[in-house]
This record gives C-alpha cells, sequence and structure tokens, in this order.
C-alpha cells in the first residue's frame, strides 16, 4: 500500500483527544514508514519481538517490528465533575462541584498501567471517557466525606479538607492507571434544602428581635411567680375551701373574687401543678405515606409505623372519631382506620373525581355519616350503610369558592368555612341551603371552633373572630384577637379544672393562650421558630413548624419548660401534613 489508511495528525489537533490506539498497517504505508510526533504526544509501540518502545513526546514512531503504537497526550488535562445527591450527616441532599487536572506520566511502564486501566479494549481515550472513569471514585470520595459532616460546614467551608480527601483518593487510582494530580483541585459543595432550611432561620432571627420586649415582660411575669411560692399555695389552699364552701359555683366565678394580680398566679399555678384530667396515649402523624404513633414517654422515635397505600390518593389529613378511631382525609376519599388495624376498614371515594392538587383537609363523623371538606371538591357526604354513592352538599356556595376547609362538629351542627364565611347545619338534617351563615370576616377562613359560647374562628389576616351562637346566622363577629397578616391555623377551645382557655396559632414564633372570660394569657415559645399549627390536651401541646419538618411539645400549663422536639422529616424523609392526640380514656377502642 503506498498511502496510509489513517493520518493520526488530524487526532492530535482536537484538545478532547487523549490517547489512541492504531495498529501500524493503519498508519504507515510504502511511502510513510515514520511519523513524527507533536510536541505535546508522546507514544507506546507495541513490536512483535521484544520489549515495547517508548517514544518521548516530539519524538519519531518508527515502523519496523511494529504491531500497534499507543499515542497519548502529554499535558495536564482539566476534569470536571458534578455530582449530585449527596446527603450530609445531618440528612439534607448536597451537590458537589469539582475540578482537577491530571497528567499522563510520560514513562513506559506509566503508559502501559493507562493502556491497561483506561484504555482496555477503546480504541481512543477522550475527556469525557477520563472523566467517567474517574467518577466512582471522585463519587465515592465525596460521599463518604460528605456523610461525616454537616450541611452548614459543607456549604460554608473552603473545601481544603475535601480536597485533601479527593486528592488522596484520586492519587491511590491514578498509581495503578499512569495517572497523577498537576496542579490545584477544588471542590464546592451546595444543597437547596439547607438553603432553604437557613433562610427559615433568619426569618425566625427577625421574628425573634421584633419579640423580644414581649418575651422580657413575659420572662419576669414568670420569675414572679417561682419567687412567690409559698403565697401561690397560701392562695391555692384558699380557694379549693372556697370550692368545699360552694360546689355549685363554677372554679372561673371562684377565680374573680380574687384581685386581678392573685387570678393570674391561680392560674399559672392550677394549669402547671393540677393533675391533667386527660392523659394523651398517642401522638399520630400523618407524614408522606406513613402513620406515625409516638408514645409521650418516649419521643425519640415511633412506637408504632403504618404506611398506607389507598386507592384514594395521598395523604392530607387526620382526626380521631368518636368511636376511638381514625378518619384519614386523602385525595380523592377518605378512610377509617381502626386504632388495633394496619388497614383502614373502610374507604369512602368520590368516583369520577378530576385531578385535584390538594385532599379532603377534615372530616367529621356520626353514626353512618361521614363528611368531609375539600377546596377543590366542596363538601361530600357519605353515608356508610347506604348503597348510592357521595352527596356533595351546598353545591351553590362551595363550586367557586377557592377554599372550603375545617368541617367540625359539636352538638349535634356541623360547621365549615367557606372563603370569608363559616355554615352551619344539623348533623341530622339534609338541606339543599345552609340554615345559619357567619360572615363578616375580612379575609378567607382558616380555622373553625365551634363551642359551647359560639364559633369561634381564624382568617388568613391572622384575626380571631368570635360568632356568639351557632346556630342563628350573624354577620357582626367580635374580634378576639388582631392579626398581623400570618394566617391563623389553628384555634382550640380546652377547659382544665373548670377554666376554659382559648389556644390558637397565627404563624408566629408562639403558641397563644387566653382565658376565656377574663384578661389574662400566656404564650409557649420555641426558640424563634415560626409555628403553624397546634394539637391540644389537658396534658400536651404540640405545634408544627414552619418547615413542616419538625413537632414541637410542651407540657400543658408550662410554658416556661423547654419544649421537645421530634424531628419527623429526618426520621421519615417527609414533611408533616396533620397531627392528632388520642386519649387514654380511647385509646382502647377496639373495632369489631
Amino acid at each position: 500500500m503506498l498511502t496510509a489508511k489513517f493520518d493520526p495528525t488530524t487526532f492530535f489537533v482536537h484538545v478532547e483527544h487523549i490517547a489512541l490506539c492504531v495498529p501500524v498497517v493503519e498508519i504507515f504505508s510504502v511511502l510513510k514508514r515514520a511519523i513524527k510526533l507533536p510536541p505535546q504526544w508522546a507514544a507506546l509501540v507495541t513490536r512483535n519481538v521484544g520489549d515495547h518502545v517508548f517514544v518521548s513526546a516530539g519524538g519519531n514512531v518508527e515502523s519496523q517490528g511494529a504491531e500497534s503504537v499507543l499515542f497519548v497526550r502529554c499535558t495536564p488535562l482539566d476534569l470536571p465533575f458534578d455530582i449530585k445527591g449527596l446527603r450530609s450527616r445531618d440528612g439534607y441532599t448536597c451537590d458537589a462541584t469539582a475540578r482537577t487536572s491530571v497528567v499522563i506520566h510520560c514513562e513506559r511502564s506509566e503508559f502501559e498501567s493507562f493502556k491497561h486501566a483506561v484504555l482496555g479494549s477503546h480504541r481512543v481515550v477522550h475527556i469525557p471517557r477520563l472523566t467517567a472513569f474517574l467518577q466512582p471514585t471522585v463519587q465515592d470520595a465525596l460521599t463518604n466525606y460528605c456523610s461525616a459532616h454537616d450541611a452548614e460546614a459543607l456549604t460554608r467551608s473552603d473545601g481544603h479538607e475535601a480536597e485533601t480527601a479527593l486528592a488522596q483518593a484520586l492519587s491511590a487510582i491514578g498509581f495503578e492507571s499512569g495517572l497523577s494530580l498537576q496542579g490545584p483541585l477544588s471542590i464546592r459543595f451546595h444543597s437547596t434544602a439547607w438553603g432553604e432550611v437557613h433562610a427559615a432561620r433568619e426569618r425566625a432571627s427577625t421574628r425573634r428581635a421584633q419579640d423580644e420586649a414581649h418575651r422580657g415582660v413575659e420572662e419576669s411575669q414568670q420569675n414572679a411567680r417561682i419567687a412567690h411560692v409559698e403565697k401561690l399555695q397560701s392562695l391555692l389552699d384558699r380557694l379549693r375551701e372556697m370550692q368545699n364552701e360552694h360546689p355549685a359555683s363554677s372554679m372561673p366565678e371562684l377565680i374573680k373574687t380574687f384581685s386581678e394580680r392573685q387570678r393570674g398566679e391561680l392560674y399559672a399555678t392550677l394549669f402547671a401543678e393540677a393533675a391533667a384530667t386527660t392523659l394523651t396515649k398517642w401522638i399520630v402523624v400523618i407524614a408522606g405515606d406513613e402513620v406515625l404513633y409516638f408514645h409521650p414517654s418516649d419521643l425519640s422515635s415511633p412506637s408504632r409505623r403504618l404506611r398506607m397505600n389507598l386507592p384514594v390518593g395521598a395523604l392530607r389529613s387526620v382526626q380521631l372519631g368518636d368511636d376511638g378511631s381514625f378518619w384519614i382525609g386523602a385525595a380523592t376519599g377518605v378512610c377509617r382506620l381502626p386504632q388495633d388495624r394496619a388497614e383502614p376498614d373502610i374507604v369512602l371515594t368520590v368516583p369520577g373525581a378530576k385531578a385535584v392538587r390538594g385532599g379532603f383537609n377534615s372530616v367529621a363523623a356520626s353514626g353512618d355519616q361521614v363528611w368531609a371538606a375539600h377546596s377543590e371538591l366542596g363538601i361530600i357526604r357519605w353515608n356508610m350503610d347506604a348503597p348510592r354513592g357521595p352527596i356533595r352538599l351546598f353545591e351553590q356556595e362551595t363550586q367557586s369558592a377557592k377554599a372550603t376547609r375545617d368541617i367540625r362538629q359539636f352538638d349535634g351542627q356541623l360547621s365549615c368555612g367557606i372563603d370569608r364565611e363559616i355554615i352551619s347545619w344539623p348533623a341530622d338534617a339534609h338541606l339543599d341551603t345552609p340554615p345559619q351563615t357567619h360572615s363578616g370576616s375580612e379575609s378567607a377562613i382558616t380555622a373553625v371552633c365551634p363551642t359551647d359560647f359560639g364559633v369561634i374562628a381564624g382568617n388568613a389576616d391572622g384575626d380571631v373572630l368570635h360568632w356568639q351562637r351557632v346556630a342563628d346566622s350573624s354577620t357582626d363577629p367580635k374580634l378576639i384577637h388582631r392579626g398581623m397578616k400570618r394566617a391563623v391555623e389553628s384555634v382550640w377551645m380546652i377547659t382544665t379544672h373548670g377554666v376554659p382557655r382559648l389556644v390558637f396559632t397565627d404563624t408566629s414564633a408562639r403558641v397563644h393562650v387566653r382565658i376565656w372570660g377574663d384578661n389574662f394569657s400566656s404564650q409557649y415559645e420555641a426558640g424563634g421558630q415560626t409555628l403553624r399549627r397546634v394539637e391540644v390536651a389537658d396534658d400536651l401541646l404540640i405545634a408544627t413548624n414552619e418547615l413542616r419538618d419538625r413537632l414541637i411539645c410542651w407540657t400543658t400549663g408550662r410554658p416556661d419548660k423547654p419544649p421537645v422536639t421530634i424531628p419527623i422529616s429526618r426520621l421519615t424523609g417527609h414533611a408533616i401534613q396533620d397531627v392528632c392526640l388520642v386519649p387514654e380514656r380511647l385509646s382502647a377502642v377496639v373495632h369489631a
């Protein structure tokens, strides 16, 4: 053959090309018996007989006695690495970008190692192939490094320690493949999840500064109460004597006979020291597709975990029914989960429901009737004993509404928020139009609490409103609390030792507690964390933080006691959807 099949000089000019192995018959011919190498390229010649021949950069490659030639670039090679999905020691997902420069040693033995380890059966090596060869080593080194460090330390470090660890790993594989590091190595870590947490903490810090004066007043009041223990004990003894002398009088009526200062001290002492009338058996949490049971005596991990695979879609809410079973709201239906079972015994669906973004945010049940609220599907009623499907209630009121939420049952009446109004109707009635409408809110209703004192509700502006009667329509609610344009997501009324207290959250750094009918209040705080929702029992307050990644737990009546935190997202990998508390008196209910 007079001319060669392939001219390697065309290969040398591309900057991404690193190595080429070709048989001599493709590059030499009768007229061409030698190749002059460029200054950046060296070669390893495989011979028919004898040792391989190394040709230095810029030298001549002779065809005599040769079988094949490995051409190798000898200049430094810049390699980029982009590693996704690393996990820090504290459970945050991180990404890493790394850049390094390597060089292939210009020696015969190193070329042979490179040919065996990197080239293998391939003909060509370029930058992407060499990067892929080193990728597992980089991945393993950075995975190990991330797992030993918290996300904050990773994202804020200068990378020197990580670069040292990666250099050691690359040196080991380089020794086996003829490669060595050349020049500086750089690594940077980024965590979107940690960034969101950090931003939330910064917002909480700002809110803490705004609330500093208020907390100072609270702390001084609490310190004053602690300093007067003996005086408080005498007041308690006097109150108990009055209770024995006037058994027909309520506790609030008796306490109001004391001075204003004494009343405040009595309230604080009663709630802190008196035994709870109802003990909480379980804290039940919906997170992802799981139902988690926590015992109040051990909040480090759930005592029981149930995974729900329901035909009605993602889990959204959970409430405790009067019979002790849980009613779980999902995307397009609800189900009943008895406490002693691992799967629902009843699943109620909305046939033909369109694709929805949310789910049933609240459920109420009485006898064979079940009601549920959904901002997209409206108010649905099922009859568990009837063969026909669900009934959509009050379609005229809900079909154009942006928010339908928080259906509640109290004293034979049902109440539910629809945009800026609350409707109420008898549970045993089948009506086309709700007989009672409570209006007057300046923004959407976000939480509903029917009580003996009327309907209490919170709205998106953070206002807490009071309509005095459940069974009558009203357009003029009393303003209980003026909000700060942050939604009220929970409202409860709880009675302890005959004293009713209003408990609510307004997406601030505290849970608010007010004595109903008196001008005394207290707050439960969690170190500046913003609190969204709260669940209340006589012995516990359980709040969900702004990121919905943890629960904050207090003993009722002890706002001064440091709270306990349950890191739900770290335990499950999912955000909190809803929480409910199971009292001891209902925990033993067993379904047939």
